[in-house]
């Protein structure tokens, strides 16, 4: 192979320049690094292949050959490209021709290192991106060793511990956050390097300034060893307070409640003595007017109704005797002694209501089935009583009171309605006695 040949497949970019810096000639790889073609670098020089603000680093880089200051100089300059992208070009400039300085070629040589410098930037934009989040964050963080030793700590840290970043890197965290010459009792970073998993500890520190969550995660080298933790404390001081006064509340609460339910306790059993008085009450006003009922009902019976039935005799014996001597005024004594018949049949009815049969839990059903015979027997007309299924009534005054009910809506039935039928029931439904007239 040719030197000529040799030149076009050099795998590093060369190029040669005159002595004013125009290019005389460059192989593929150099083209390819700049980003140019042949004939459009053969129209250029070297400084207008730079970025306007590094041409006078290619000055100087110049100057330095032609000064024989330098037999090579190297940088890594911003260029732009064929279509006007800009690229970083690290370039190597020296002579061709050492014996006649005036007359020399350069010798250039490039290498695009703009995918590098691209990903230096990247890196730089997310350390900063990195140190601003890191140090915005409101949570104290701080960064150990397996020392113990603080590594780094972010401006909440500091600030809450009232130093520079400077004075407390490089110190203990128990000698810088607790003031104690060795880890203290149940110290997060202690039980991360006892097990290397990750560990929440909640703690008071008055350095700190009140309670926090420090949750301490685990730090590795490249080879997956333990080399420190990285702790977060969560300030939850309000949180505690908050706990406190709710646990007080609550105390409070219990307290009031307590109180509380022992004074309805003892309104509820003065409450159930009123109730048991007020029933005794009620019985007592119930049975006094069964008692008058009775009274009166026997007073009829055996004062009004004897003398009835003696004038009905004697009205009778009237009317027989009027008849046997013919005379007219029969009639009108057999009329009277039937009124006064009708009068002793509404006493002896009303009696019946006043004087009913002895009524207790026991014998409400049949006590109700012969006031139902006996309407049907002193109004003419059809009263039946049904009881469907088993009717639990414990008590005498219920069975009473029902009695009444039932008494007093049939007279209403019919009085007022002037029914021609009258149906009584009485059954359970929902654990609650229904009676329906």
């Amino acid at each position: 192979m040719n030197e000529n040949g040799l030149f076009e497949q050099l795998p590093v970019g060369v190029a040669v320049l005159d002595r004013v810096g125009r290019f005389q000639r460059s192989n593929p790889a150099f083209r390819k690094a700049v980003g140019y073609g042949s004939e459009g670098l053969s129209a250029i020089r070297l400084s207008e292949l730079v970025l306007p603000e590094a041409r006078n680093d290619v000055a100087e880089m110049l100057r330095q050959l032609a000064d024989n200051r330098r037999e090579e100089v190297c940088r890594t300059i911003q260029c732009i490209d064929g279509r006007g992208n800009p690229r970083w070009i690290t370039m190597s400039i020296r002579l061709a021709e050492i014996d006649d300085v005036s007359d020399a070629h350069m010798l250039v040589t490039a290498v695009d290192v703009t995918a590098q410098r691209q990903t230096e930037a990247n890196l730089a934009r997310d350390k900063e991106e990195f140190e601003r989040i890191f140090h915005a964050v409101p949570d104290p963080i701080a960064v150990l060793d397996v020392d113990h030793r603080i590594v780094r700590v972010n401006r909440a840290m500091a600030q809450r511990l009232g130093c520079t970043r400077e004075e407390i890197i490089g110190h203990t965290c128990f000698e810088v956050v607790h003031g104690f010459d060795r880890p203290m009792k149940e110290c997060p970073h202690a039980c991360l390097l006892g097990d290397g998993v990750e560990c929440h500890r909640e703690i008071h520190e008055d350095r700190l300034g009140g309670d926090f969550l420090v949750s301490v995660s685990p730090i590795r080298d490249a080879n997956g060893r333990l080399a420190g933790g990285i702790h977060v404390a969560r300030d939850i001081t309000k949180r505690k307070q908050a706990e406190l006064a709710l646990h007080k509340a609550n105390s409070t609460l219990e307290k009031r409640v307590t109180d509380r339910t022992r004074e309805l306790d003892a309104l509820n059993q003065t409450l159930r003595q009123e109730i048991v008085e007020r029933h005794r009450l009620e019985a007592e006003v119930l049975h006094a007017g069964t008692r008058e009922q009775r009274r009166m009902g026997e007073e009829l019976h055996d004062q009004l109704g004897q003398e009835l039935t003696g004038l009905r005799y004697l009205a009778s014996s009237l009317a027989r005797r009027l008849r046997t001597l013919d005379l007219s005024e029969a009639n009108t004594a057999t009329e009277l002694a039937s009124g006064i018949g009708q009068a002793l049949q509404r006493t002896r009815a009303i009696v019946r209501g006043l004087l009913p049969v002895e009524i207790d839990a026991r014998n409400l059903v049949p006590a109700l089935e012969s006031l139902a015979a006996d309407i049907e027997e002193r109004f003419a007309l059809t009263c039946r009583f049904l009881m469907r299924g088993i009717v639990p009534i414990k008590d005498d005054h219920t069975a009473i009171q029902l009695y009444r009910i039932v008494q007093g809506a049939s007279n209403n039935a019919i009085k007022h309605g002037h029914a021609e039928n009258i149906n009584i029931e009485i059954f359970t439904q929902d654990d609650q006695i229904v009676l329906r007239v």
